[in-house]
Parts: structure tokens; C-alpha cells; sequence
């Protein structure tokens, strides 16, 4: 146990000095290609600068809360998460009251870490999870994380062209403001996905004590049963959002921002199938089989920015939305649906009926 907790820290050290450099690395080269001001360009730097470094220290952190989320102790890294976001919020408010700007940010960052950090630590420490010695890592225990956690980082990094590059192709192709309109007027969207995804992040460790025990009629039971109420959440989310999304956006912003309701119906049509393949792709996480889902999701984001560039100068931020549930549904969502027949052995047609329940 102590070896295998050694090597977790070392694959998460080396995984965020990659990170941390990536980071530094776009704020160099991408600057004039993401159409940023000349004048704002030295400031963005020392922002992604400063954002890199300190995701690079967050994730060298994670092991406590890694340990606890796999001991099933997910409520207490849900408070930890809480008072968090309090403190950070806390913090922006006083930076941006003292005229930091937009470092207001990392600054908020800091404050949550030095205040979640030592809550994680005491309560593993009190829950006596902790190896009792830490011995040095193995090459087989360092192998088998390293090429699980290079699954895992190649689905993440999918997943963030997916979702993270359309901001940049807003950016890119329509302006700074558009840019800014779409990141005001997609937070409710945020929140909800926050709050209606959480039964699937909450089933990852419970599903894979599932199935490392062979109990995979009682996985596929739980697998339908959960994926079903959370379709019901998202659905009547997102129905909600498309009706009240344009008034509360205008309501809050005083009417300054001039936003197409057309595309809060398209996002929450994408979210629907968001959630298919989320599901079914935190499963296949699960079992540990990854196979071909980590380039599933690379292949489908590498189409969408080059798609999406074309789409979104011809037909708007509404037609990168249609491109989106184009791709999700006939990729990832169609890859995770046919995988999840696989594993329960089951025939096509009784996931697909998830799409339309």
C-alpha cells in the first residue's frame, strides 16, 4: 500500500511539471494566434504564467484527496471543496477590491489551496488512510499508474479541445467581446452541470469495486438506474435554463449583453449528450479498460477546432453548437453507448433507448 501510494505521488509530481510547462509553453507561442492585444499580451502571459504554475502545485496536493476519495470518504472532500470555494471567493472579492485586476484569479487560487490543503491532511491523518511507510516506488507499481494515468490525461486533454476550445475559437474568429458574452451567458449551464453530473462522479469508485468484484449484473443494474435519473435532472435542467437563461443574463447584466436564446436551447440539447457519454466514459474509466476512449475523445476535438473554425465564421456561435451535438452524439456518445453493450453484453438498441427516455 505504501509503495503503491509512492508511486501515485511521483506520477502526479511528474504529471504537473508537464502541465506547468504545456502552460508556459502557450503563453509564449499562442499569444498572437488566440488574437490577443498587443497591449494585453505581456499581461496574459504573467496570467498563464502564474495559472500553470499553480495547477502544477495543486496537482503535486492531490493525494490526499485522492486517498480519501478512494476510501469512499467523498463527503469530506465535498466540505473541504465548499469552504474552498467560500475562502476563494472571499479572496477575489478583496484582490479585485484592491485593485489587483485579473490577478485576482490566481490569488484566489492561492487562498483555497492553503486552506483546503491542511483540512485534507488532518483527516487522513485522523482516519489513519495514510501508508504507515512510504516505501520508494516500484517500476510495476510506476508502470501501471503511468499508463493509466496517460489514459486518463489523453481523455482529459480530448475532453478540454471539446469543451475549452470553444471559447478560443470564439475568441479567434469572432472577438474579445463575443468571447466574453459567451463566458457570462454559459455559467448557468456550468452550475447546473456541476450539480446534476454529480451522481456520476460520486458512482466512479463504487462502480469499480463492482466490477473488480464480478458483480456486473448489479453494475448494469446501477449503470441504467442512475444513468436514467441523471438523463431526468439534466433534461428538465436544461429545459429550464432554455426558458429563463435570456432574462436571468439580462437581469443580471442590467441588459448590456445581447444574447440569442437559440443558443441556449442548442446547449441544452448538448448537454443531454454530454451526459450519455460522460457516463458511460466514467464507467469504462472504472474498469480500468480504456482501450480506445482515449483517443475517442482527442479524435473528436481535434475535428470539432477544425470544423468549428469554419462553422463558427460562417454560421455564428449557434452553428458551433449544432457542430458540437453533431459530434458528441456520433462519437463519444456513440462510442461510450456501443462499449457499455460490450460490458453488460447486451444488444445495441437497450443503451441507445437512454438517449430517448
Amino acid at each position: 500500500y505504501g509503495r503503491l501510494c509512492s508511486s501515485a505521488v511521483a506520477a502526479l509530481v511528474v504529471q504537473a511539471v508537464l502541465m506547468t510547462v504545456a502552460g508556459i509553453a502557450v503563453a509564449f507561442l499562442m499569444t498572437s494566434h488566440l488574437g490577443i492585444e498587443p497591449g494585453l499580451s505581456s499581461e496574459f502571459r504573467r496570467l498563464m504564467i502564474a495559472q500553470s504554475c499553480l495547477v502544477g502545485v495543486v496537482y503535486t496536493t492531490r493525494i490526499f484527496s485522492l486517498l480519501l476519495f478512494a476510501h469512499h470518504r467523498i463527503a469530506i472532500n465535498n466540505v473541504v471543496q465548499i469552504i474552498c470555494l467560500a475562502f476563494s471567493i472571499v479572496a477575489m472579492w478583496a484582490a479585485l477590491h484592491a485593485g489587483m485586476g485579473i490577478y485576482a484569479l490566481p490569488c484566489s487560487i492561492v487562498v483555497g489551496l492553503v486552506v483546503s490543503l491542511p483540512i485534507s491532511i488532518l483527516m487522513t491523518l485522523r482516519l489513519r488512510i495514510l501508508p504507515q511507510s512510504w516505501h520508494l516506488p516500484d517500476m510495476e507499481s510506476l508502470k501501471a499508474i503511468f499508463s493509466f494515468g496517460r489514459d486518463i490525461f489523453l481523455i482529459h486533454v480530448g475532453s478540454m479541445l471539446i469543451s475549452a476550445s470553444q471559447v478560443i475559437i470564439i475568441t479567434k474568429v469572432l472577438g474579445l467581446e463575443a468571447a466574453a458574452i459567451w463566458a457570462v451567458c454559459i455559467r448557468p449551464f456550468h452550475l447546473l452541470t456541476r450539480f446534476c453530473w454529480r451522481p456520476i462522479d460520486l458512482a466512479y469508485t463504487f462502480f469499480s469495486e463492482m466490477f473488480v468484484k464480478g458483480e456486473t449484473e448489479r453494475l448494469r443494474d446501477r449503470y441504467h438506474s442512475l444513468l436514467g435519473v441523471t438523463l431526468l435532472l439534466v433534461a428538465v435542467g436544461a429545459v429550464g435554463l432554455a426558458v429563463c437563461n435570456g432574462p436571468f443574463v439580462e437581469v443580471w447584466t442590467g441588459g448590456r449583453i445581447d444574447w440569442n436564446p437559440v443558443n441556449d436551447l442548442l446547449r441544452g440539447l448538448w448537454m443531454i449528450g454530454l451526459t450519455v457519454a460522460r457516463f458511460g466514459s466514467y464507467t469504462i474509466q472504472a474498469t480500468k479498460q480504456i482501450r480506445g476512449l482515449k483517443y475517442v475523445y482527442f479524435v473528436e476535438g481535434v475535428i470539432f477546432i477544425g470544423l468549428g473554425l469554419l462553422v463558427t465564421r460562417v454560421s455564428g456561435i449557434a452553428g458551433m453548437l449544432v457542430l458540437s451535438i453533431v459530434l458528441t452524439i456520433a462519437i463519444t456518445g456513440s462510442y461510450c453507448s456501443w462499449r457499455m453493450c460490450r460490458l453488460f453484453d447486451e444488444p445495441i438498441g437497450a443503451n441507445l433507448k437512454a438517449w430517448f427516455v
